[in-house]
């Protein structure tokens, strides 16, 4: 998986971009780490995380999860195929 943060580009806010396989062998760290992240930069940060390709139903969960924990906060973009099952 791979991570990258935009910090504030053309006045856009700083966005957390997530991309790669998000199964049962990475679904424990992926949250820890953007759970971790979310807790450093605080909440005025969006998440982008069209480009992680979810595996299973481990990866399905933790992705729901996490974007569930952010929406509170600030705008969370998922996979299509995901963004109509998320929870508003």
């Amino acid at each position: 998986m791979r991570l990258t943060m935009r910090f504030g580009e053309n006045g856009a806010p700083t966005t957390i971009v997530l991309a790669g396989d998000l199964d049962v062998a990475a679904a424990n760290e992926f949250t820890h780490i953007v759970l971790g992240l979310h807790d450093i930069v605080g909440v005025d940060v969006a998440y982008d995380f069209r480009a992680v390709r979810v595996r299973d139903g481990a990866g399905r969960s933790a992705i729901a999860m996490v974007a569930h924990t952010f929406r509170e906060f600030g705008p969370v973009q998922l996979p299509a195929d995901l963004e109509s099952a998320a929870t508003p």
